[in-house]
């Protein structure tokens, strides 16, 4: 089974809809729907409140990098990779297991601005749909 499904409640979109849980506690997906401009499929996703970046999923810590001012890390588990970019911060270290719903980093949300992270999901060499690894909550 593919990691998060089990704990999926509801599959939605939309920048207003209900209230993301993971990657952030009361998160909002930015951007949605067509990808077809993006060169991936990753979703931006904004923090609104707390600032903390969750693990959607248990794994081992793969990767960390860091383009500009911002961080990225990669977590994977069994084929599957899922990349948290454009964090402000990383907590987590190379080679270390990582538990669903633990806090990998920080993103802090500047009034009037867009911050936001880039959630990316691979298995193999395919890209999934990120949206599928989120779980909501009503």
């Amino acid at each position: 089974m593919i990691p998060c499904l089990a704990f999926l409640l509801v599959l939605n979109s939309g920048i207003e809809q209900d209230t993301m849980l993971l990657p952030f506690h009361g998160g909002r997906i930015v951007l949605t729907g067509d990808h077809a401009k993006n060169k991936h499929r990753g979703l931006f996703i904004r923090p609104s409140g707390d600032d903390s970046v969750r693990s959607c999923s248990d794994g081992k810590v793969q990767r960390i990098w860091q383009i500009g001012t911002n961080w990225c890390t990669t977590i994977n588990l069994d084929d599957t990779s899922f990349t948290y970019a454009q964090m402000d911060t990383v907590m987590v270290h190379p080679g270390e297991m990582i538990s669903l719903g633990d806090v990998i980093g920080e993103r802090r949300m500047i009034p009037n601005d867009y911050n936001s992270i880039i959630f990316i999901v691979f298995k193999g060499n395919k890209e999934l749909d990120p949206e599928m690894f989120l779980l909501y909550i009503k």
